[in-house]
């Protein structure tokens, strides 16, 4: 067999001129036939509908978009003293309390917004009060209460701060159910309206782990709308709403998750040396005790299953369970595809 190279053609330009009519027909005629044989169909032009399917954002940016949108809203706009002031609802839980003590803070309210205005605000400060009221319900009735004269106790504070103290005082806001439930529903809604309850199998209290409308998800696949359970500490749960999940790799000098240092032996543990350690970063919504409603972040080590959070205060605490508490798991609504 001749492996000899073979010799290297010059390089020609192609032509400009126009192919001779016989050449350009022989070229055309099978182009022409096979033409023919496509069903003209599948040359429509795509529908309206088609190309707004391809253009739409994944159902998860959605979902996102209006958490932001739910959690953005819950921080009310107050007028005070022409002045105004955004302040989110404060946490407020009825762990231990009776049925007494519940009516007393309504009862301590109409006292301090008069006999004449209270009956316009009657229903929503019993929602303001109940743990689960609506963002509207608290904005209202916390209003009236300010019109009424009721910052004047708290005059040595900014007004964002007294705001938050009256709302203390007078026992107003949402423990973490009231805003997880919220937050689930609002996510699965259209435009203003949150999405129905019984569409979720959801029971009055959003006890999530009861309820068949629900499916157990791993921690890896938690994704945004997914509602997070720990378990009970000195008889009391924490509930949260997932934002954003994500696996991130300590491949720099520094790793910064949401403006917050992660401290490099935290993600080195557990993990060979001359590895690349990585950290799962998990953004939650939710109300907070002694805080109210914030966004939070979490971090894992998936090596060494300790867990990290920073509190209210910006310190970095750590555990074996986020928010010192063990996980009960992640819940996704079964609608969810």
């Amino acid at each position: 067999m001749d492996v000899r190279p073979t010799q290297r053609r010059a390089f020609e330009p192609a032509s400009s001129d126009p192919p001779p009519p016989a050449r350009l027909r022989s070229a055309v005629r099978p182009a022409r036939d096979l033409a023919r044989t496509v069903d003209p169909k599948t040359l429509k032009a795509p529908t309206p509908k088609a190309v707004e399917s391809l253009s739409r954002p994944s159902r998860e940016t959605e979902v996102r978009a209006r958490l932001d949108r739910f959690y953005n809203d819950m921080k009310a706009t107050y007028r005070v003293d022409g002045e105004e002031v955004r302040v989110s609802p404060h946490f407020r839980s009825n762990f231990g309390q009776t049925e007494a003590d519940i009516q007393a803070r309504v009862r301590k309210i109409a006292k301090l917004v008069g006999k004449e205005k209270f009956p316009s605000i009657a229903l929503a400060a019993a929602h303001a009060t109940g743990t689960r009221g609506s963002a509207k319900n608290i904005a209202k009735t916390v209003q009236a209460m300010i019109d009424a004269g009721g910052l004047t106790p708290y005059r040595g504070l900014s007004k964002s701060d007294a705001i938050r103290q009256m709302m203390w005082d007078h026992e107003i806001g949402l423990d973490c159910r009231g805003f997880a439930g919220q937050a689930l529903l609002y996510s699965r809604g259209s435009g203003d309206v949150p999405a129905r309850a019984d569409r979720f199998g959801l029971n009055p209290n959003f006890v999530i782990q009861e309820s068949p409308g629900f499916r157990k998800v791993p921690l890896a696949q938690a994704r945004a709308g997914d509602w997070i359970r720990l378990s009970p500490v000195a008889g009391r749960d924490h509930n949260v709403i997932v934002r954003s999940n994500s696996l991130r790799a300590f491949d720099a000098p520094t790793l910064v998750v949401a403006g917050k240092s992660v401290p490099r032996a935290f993600a080195e543990d557990g993990w060979p040396r001359g590895s690349t350690p990585s950290v799962r970063v998990l953004e939650v919504d939710g109300s907070w005790g002694g805080a109210g409603v914030e966004r939070r972040v979490w971090i894992h080590n998936e090596k060494s299953g300790l867990w990290g959070h920073w509190n209210d205060r910006g310190e970095l605490q750590f555990g074996r369970g986020p928010y010192a508490h063990d996980l009960d798991g992640v819940y996704r609504p079964r609608r969810d595809q």
